[in-house]
């Protein structure tokens, strides 16, 4: 084997390899074991077998015409993994008539060639990312902090921005004259005449090893050793400012100069600001009044400020800093190898996957409950191996327990789109929701994300959330999300959302004990702030999450309060609302989906939440303003404010697989659904959110949609609450006989009680008491069991939470059961937990939905 250039020398280089009398083996029966050769970039450093491949591709695939002969060549884009690596040439046993019944390292080395990762390159700052710190902009401060972070085999560093692209590069200069230089004093930079321009910080350095990590592979088979990751913070940055950047140290060399905007300011801003009106300094308006300081008083309307009448000096923010604030959007993103046609581990390890999924085409769907796509049996002819590899198809295969991710042409195009927005400086966020680089505990994942994706993320502050590829599986704190008895390794792979807490680093909430790990914070940018959640971790009202969340709405509608702040967006992975009928106890899509109303939805209410961001079913949807399943007109408190439901935007359509599972009627609540692949983009300002999205392949617009508001808008937490749990007020339904739907479970209980405290271990008189205190005369639940069909209202905010806990422990206890044991009324209850449970018919009554 040999390689075009022996030595990589830039991130993302194409590098040829080339393979020549390797052994050949007759075609007999249409078929050869050479079918399923394959060439695999792995880490030098470890003994085959031990680690899953970086990159691989069959023989067969990259040189069909000559394959047969022994030899051949393929191109791989190989990214920065900070150490040297290696081909080889690998073939399966001579009487593998399928590669999935071997595990992978079961395969013979037939060749290998070492490709040297230069050493300028292994120190090189690489993956420059920056976001957001919440720091100092919850007061009068409207500065902006953002942090920087880099991977780097060297810890440590500096990082320096400045609004002068002249000072940096005089800077950048100064460092290249000074590497190697053992010590330069401090005052020889201060005398110039640039530095008073530059801000300078230090860097901090983490890492984490095998050891680290939770579980498989993350902490063996799909390992590779990160390096540090180096980060710093720049305080006291000026809104809707240019700034240009490096980072690095003498050990390391230093980047390119990168640039980026800070997001914006509102007016509100302006006027509630140290360097906007104050009763100092500002004219009277048109009135004969003086407006007052916002940050003092809290009432003041910007509207009827007159900011042409202040004096320059004091107007700087208005003329400068005031701008819309354009954000990106999307989800689902993951790792994709279109530089080149190779393909990639997936660490969950399933032993049968669904493959040969049309990808990049829009999908003229929707899939219905049943239709599924699968993998030739195994013991099929490998010739099934001649599914076209292009743009046009996503192909998922298994070797043995190994199974891969292919081409994901869909995932190209949403970070292309976002790299050539980013290049435009017109931007000022990204967000991505969850289910990031779909690593899955392998490594060279992270790696091959952050490369792609660079130029988005060091030229506008990108902020994530966790979804259940960064952080299921067990040892994650407060984890909320049962385990997929279907799958041999969670969907983390191990990483336990570790990985993704060193690599891109969020400002995680404070406050909260460390060792709960909360994978959730919020922020604020310009007229919005947004609250990012974690639906991997316990969000159940009392939860350590939940009650984090009700302390920051409070705070966030504070400052609302005082009209510096109209629009507030939560972000999550797993959705709240979503067009997907699967109720799988625990894991479903429309299960959770329950759980997060259940618990969440009348605190999203009293806030006054207008918009949510979600993921993880991998298409697009956007609903009406809704409550509790139903579209709500906006209504009107007391005080003339206007209350609005919350929309609800899944943007899963960020690239990675297709398929979707839908109800075969769209529920009513869907303004806007698509299966095309894509993202979005949000214009916000102190009256308006708009957001227009785009699909990745054609550029074509598929959604479009804006919230208005007044600029006297203020947030009424207590109105709100009153007049949502007036629409939560649900009318029986003629012909419903709920005695007859919840019957069946009380008298199963009463009458089994002895047999009961035997099962549970529990004490017969207590589980009577509970059962009495939600379930006994004059309670909530008492009132529907006896409520005449079509005459009787109740309140679901009373009764939401007793019911959930009642059928919860009801369905614990059928569980316990043993197989064969003979228990009266089982039949039925087996019935009443069918319509209780979500998309039952009560339940769906109770809930909201269409039942």
């Amino acid at each position: 084997m040999t390689l075009d250039s022996p030595v990589l020398t830039q991130n993302g280089q194409k590098i040829t390899v080339s393979w020549s009398g390797i052994p050949t083996v007759a075609i007999a029966n249409g078929t050869t074991i050479m079918h399923s050769d394959t060439i695999a970039l792995v880490q030098s450093s470890d003994a085959f077998g031990t680690r899953y491949p970086i990159k691989y591709v069959w023989a067969k695939q990259a040189s069909p015409d000559t394959y047969l002969q022994g030899l051949g060549s393929a191109s791989f884009w190989v990214v920065n993994h900070r150490q040297d690596l290696k081909f080889l040439y690998l073939r399966y046993p001579a009487d593998a008539k399928d590669p999935r019944q071997y595990a992978w390292g079961q395969q013979q080395e037939l060749a290998s060639v070492t490709l040297k990762v230069g050493d300028v390159l292994k120190k090189a700052p690489s993956q420059l990312r920056i976001s957001i710190r919440p720091k100092g902009y919850r007061s009068t401060d409207t500065s902006y902090s953002i942090q920087v972070a880099w991977q780097s085999t060297i810890p440590g560093g500096l990082a320096a921005v400045s609004s002068s692209a002249s000072a940096i590069a005089k800077y950048r200069k100064w460092l290249s004259l000074n590497i190697g230089t053992a010590s330069v004093s401090p005052d020889t930079l201060s005398k110039e005449p640039y530095f008073k321009w530059l801000n300078i910080a230090q860097a901090t350095s983490e890492t984490y090893t095998a050891a680290d990590m939770c579980g498989f592979p993350a902490n063996s088979a799909g390992f590779l050793d990160p390096g540090y990751t180096n980060s710093a913070v720049w305080a006291s940055l000026e809104p809707n400012t240019k700034y240009y950047y490096l980072v690095g140290s003498l050990g390391s060399g230093y980047s390119e100069i990168k640039r980026f905007t800070t997001p914006p300011l509102t007016d509100a801003d302006c006027y509630s600001s140290p360097r906007g009106w104050a009763s100092a300094t500002a004219s009277p308006d048109s009135s004969g009044t003086t407006p007052t300081d916002l940050s003092t008083t809290g009432t003041a309307d910007p509207s009827t400020f007159k900011p042409w009448r202040c004096r320059p000096k004091e107007c700087k923010c208005l003329r400068n800093n005031v701008a819309p604030l354009k954000i990106l959007l999307a989800a689902d993103v993951g790792t994709n190898n279109n530089q080149d046609a190779t393909w990639s581990a997936d660490g969950q390890g399933f032993s049968v996957i669904n493959a040969a999924q049309v990808a990049n085409t829009n999908i003229n769907g929707p899939f219905y409950p049943g239709r599924t796509y699968t993998t030739p049996p195994i013991g099929a002819p490998p010739a099934k191996l001649d599914i076209p590899i292009s743009n046009s198809f996503y192909l998922l295969y298994t070797v043995g327990d190994f199974p891969t991710w292919g081409q994901q042409p869909a995932s190209y195009n949403v970070i292309k789109e976002f790299n050539r927005l980013a290049a435009t400086g017109r931007y000022h966020s990204a967000f991505i929701v969850g289910d990031i680089a779909y690593a899955e505990g392998v490594s060279a994942h992270w790696d091959m994300y952050l490369s792609n994706i660079e130029p988005t993320m060091s030229s506008i502050p990108t902020m994530y959330s966790n979804g259940n590829h960064e952080s299921a599986g067990p040892g994650l704190p407060d984890s909320a999300m049962a385990v997929d008895v279907e799958a041999t390794i969670p969907d983390g792979g191990g990483e336990c959302g570790k990985v993704y807490e060193r690599r891109l680093k969020m400002p995680f909430a404070s406050g909260v004990s460390l060792d709960k790990r909360p994978e959730y914070y919020s922020y604020i940018m310009g007229p919005m702030a947004v609250v990012v959640l974690s639906t991997e971790q316990n969000y159940n009202i009392s939860s350590t999450q939940y009650n984090w969340l009700k302390a920051e709405l409070q705070s966030i509608s504070a400052l609302r309060a005082q009209g510096r702040i109209p629009w507030l967006v939560v972000a999550f992975h797993r959705p709240m609302y979503v067009d997907d009928p699967d109720v799988s106890n625990g894991i479903g899509n429309q299960w959770v989906a329950s759980v997060l109303q259940s618990q969440l939805e009348s605190l999203f209410a009293q806030y006054q939440v207008d918009m949510t961001w979600t993921g993880h079913t991998h298409f697009y949807h956007r609903s009406c303003k809704v409550f509790k399943g139903g579209c709500r007109p906006d209504a009107k408190a007391p005080d003339g404010s206007v209350i609005s439901a919350p929309v609800h935007v899944m943007v899963g359509n960020g690239g990675f697989q297709p398929g979707a599972i839908v109800f075969e009627t769209k529920p009513e609540w869907i303004e806007k659904e698509t299966f095309n692949y894509g993202y979005c983009t949000l214009e916000v300002t102190q009256t308006a959110l708009g957001m227009q999205c785009f699909d990745a392949t054609t550029g074509k617009k598929f959604d479009e949609t804006k919230l208005t508001k007044s600029p006297k808008w203020r947030p009424n937490p207590t109105a709100a609450a009153a007049n949502y749990v007036t629409m939560n007020t649900v009318l029986m339904p003629p012909g419903i006989n709920v005695t007859a739907e919840l019957g069946p479970i009380v008298e199963f209980v009463k009458e089994n009680l002895g047999a009961l405290e035997l099962l549970i271990g529990g004490d017969a008189q207590a589980l009577i008491g509970y059962i009495n205190s939600v379930w006994g005369p004059g309670t909530p639940i008492d009132s529907i069991l006896n409520a005449v069909p079509g005459s009787k209202n109740f309140s679901m905010a009373q009764v939401s939470p007793m019911y959930l806990g009642v059928l919860t422990l009801i369905q614990k206890i059928f569980n316990l059961i043993p197989p064969g044991i003979a228990v009266p009324g089982t039949e039925e209850v087996a019935y009443a937990i069918k319509v209780n449970s979500p998309g039952g018919r009560l339940y769906n009554m109770l809930y909201g939905g269409s039942g």
